[in-house]
């Protein structure tokens, strides 16, 4: 670069340039922002279930077995709850408490 001071004085195209510098640190400062914010939403959530805590789940499939449905809660984790044959459909919402190993029994 060139000499850019000269009588004391900082030359017209310096000045230029360190106000683009300056814009491009402030843009440097958002996108870190932004990808900070990113990083905090992709962190796994964990998701504390109570022993004997009720839950509001939804049917979203039917195995071949016709007493098993498998559920879905709102935050996205899955299970299997017993039931009678044709009682509940896709689509269908049920309060459930957890019986271990990934069953659930509807309350």
């Amino acid at each position: 670069m060139r000499t850019c001071v000269h009588g004391n004085r900082i030359s017209r195209k310096m000045v230029e340039r360190l106000k683009e510098m300056e814009g491009e640190s402030a843009i440097a400062e958002e996108i870190a922002e932004v990808d900070a914010m990113i990083e905090e939403a992709k962190k796994p959530r964990v998701v504390v279930v109570e022993e004997g805590e009720r839950r509001m789940a939804r049917v979203y499939g039917i195995p071949s077995n016709k007493f098993l449905r498998l559920i879905e809660f709102r935050d996205g984790t899955k299970g299997k709850v017993r039931c009678k044959p044709g009682k509940y459909y896709v689509g269908d919402e049920m309060r459930v408490k957890d019986a271990g190993n990934g069953m659930w029994e509807i309350v």
